[in-house]
């Protein structure tokens, strides 16, 4: 069955009147992918090294240039956008009849196949935010989103006129992308800072809210080939999907109102489909509904979907409100997982660090907080993912033999605070290669170290009631450090251990 050529006519002309809204809707998603690139590119550069380093980014020299390009795609794109739209409101439009115009197997395969293609990516992410992330709103919506993208994609395929199906399957599915792909990140982001800005600024003290920013950062960037290759691909069938919404409601000359008929393929693509958004929202609720309660001491946890125990992420254990000495029960693996990010520990006596068998069961520990310990010596080994120590209040009197021997390449970020450090051998700076911000606070330095590499900025020597002694720092010599700060004072023991921190 076909419709008459001036019926053709009428309906484009009327359809042509009522896309103006849709196509400055499409603009704008346009300005939103780059604003969110915009957003990771410029804080990439921007940051500093060691700040670079915890976020875990994939290959820097390759993935910010990757990362570049895809910017200016879209930049180039949005601007090819309002191009078209202005040209367009000032056009006549053309027509053409739906005589002659065939079935178009060919574009429902291809939409099929990208709608697979962007599910695929989509449901990926969706896997890694419930397995790394804490914010249980963050999560489940993005989770809502893609299930709710697996059953509109292929059903918009079974319309039969062939413009309005056309229409609504290329807005659709650049809807869905951007907002999968930027407008839920950059919405989560602006959440967090307008609540730190606006309502809490004591959210910078808060080592919970750290550690979901940090995890946060390494979902956005990439952290692996394929987590590279995933975030490619999202990226570039975004800017397919808006470029052909774009195109087919600024060109009216591929209008036509031909009636066809269900092909198999897309009852196959609807299965596929439904299917996995069904899977998909099984094994969110699974995960979120029966999921084994964490101890007290788990402050944040993860939502894997396949792995039902508790999996901790941020740890504080406070050995005097606890009444304990060792935390090593409270770290058992069984209890709190493997997933564990950020470890803390206040009161508790520690002479001798953490050790070793401690500490190798947790796979993605990066930072380590030690504070008001009576650590004399710590020999490790530090694990292999660790970036960050800090340890403040505490007996050392040299550097340990954790920050000297097998230091691990993922270290960038060394902090001791309030100790009666003495001296630290020249040699000691020569093994860390690979640290990019030191501090040493509240310390007895009888004689501040001979560094065998220049400092990017001369080192903040905070005021001291009495100063150390020795030759100033010659910030002339060679080297690599982007910080370098310390403050000397008399270092007076305490027996008071504070019961909270």
């Amino acid at each position: 069955m076909r419709i008459p050529p001036s019926a053709d006519a009428a309906l484009v002309k009327a359809l042509a009147k009522k896309m103006r809204l849709l196509v400055i809707f499409l603009i704008f998603m346009h300005f939103v992918m780059v604003v969110y690139l915009l957003l990771i590119v410029s804080t990439m550069f921007m940051a500093l090294s060691a700040d670079l380093a915890s976020t875990n980014l994939f290959m820097p020299k390759i993935s910010l240039p990757l990362l570049v390009v895809v910017l200016f795609m879209y930049v180039v794109a949005l601007a090819l956008a309002i191009l078209m739209y202005r040209r367009r409101s000032r056009q006549i439009i053309p027509v053409v009849s739906a005589r002659n115009v065939p079935p178009s197997l060919w574009n429902d395969a291809l939409i099929a196949s990208m709608n697979l293609v962007q599910i695929g990516c989509q449901s990926y992410q969706t896997y890694w935010m419930f397995d790394g992330l804490m914010n249980l709103a963050s999560i489940l919506s993005y989770g809502v989103l893609v299930i709710l993208y697996c059953f509109l994609s292929p059903a918009t395929l079974f319309l039969q006129d062939r413009r309005v199906k056309t229409t609504v399957a290329n807005a659709q599915d650049a809807v869905f992308c951007v907002v999968l792909t930027g407008g839920h990140p950059i919405l989560s982001i602006l959440s967090a800072f307008l609540k730190f800005i606006l309502i809490d600024p004591s959210m910078a003290n808060d080592n919970a809210w750290a550690t979901e920013g940090l995890l946060t950062a390494r979902m956005l960037v990439p952290t692996s080939a394929f987590d590279l290759m995933a975030k490619l691909v999202m990226y570039l069938t975004t800017a397919v999907s808006l470029r052909k919404a774009t195109v087919d409601l600024c060109d009216a000359t591929n209008a036509s109102v031909l009636l066809l008929y269900r092909r198999r393929h897309l009852h196959l693509n609807a299965i596929l489909c439904y299917t996995w958004g069904i899977a998909v929202a099984i094994a969110m609720c699974r995960a979120v509904g029966f999921r084994q309660p964490c101890p007290s001491h788990c402050i944040t946890h993860a939502y894997p979907m396949f792995d039902l125990s508790c999996r901790c992420t941020y740890a504080n254990i406070n050995c005097a409100r606890l009444d304990i000495d060792d935390p090593s029960p409270l770290l058992d693996p069984g209890k709190i997982g493997t997933n564990l990010f950020y470890l803390q520990t206040s009161c508790c006596p520690l002479r001798d660090g953490l050790p070793k068998e401690m500490l190798e069961p947790f796979l993605q520990l990066s930072q380590i907080s030690l504070f008001f310990t009576e650590m004399q010596s710590w020999n490790g080994p530090l694990p292999s993912t660790v970036n960050n120590v800090e340890i403040r209040h505490s007996h050392l009197q040299t550097i340990p033999r954790a920050f000297v021997q097998e230091i691990p390449n993922n270290l960038v970020a060394i902090q001791l605070e309030a100790c009666p450090l003495r001296y630290i051998p020249d040699a000691v700076f020569e093994t860390w290669g690979n640290v990019l911000r030191v501090a040493f606070i509240n310390v007895s330095l009888t004689q501040v170290p001979k560094l065998p590499f220049q400092l990017d900025k001369p080192p903040r020597s905070e005021p001291s009631h009495e100063p150390t002694h020795g030759d100033p720092m010659d910030s002339s010599a060679a080297g690599r450090f982007c910080r370098f700060k310390w403050q000397s004072y008399p270092f007076h023991d305490s027996n008071h251990r504070p019961t909270t921190h």
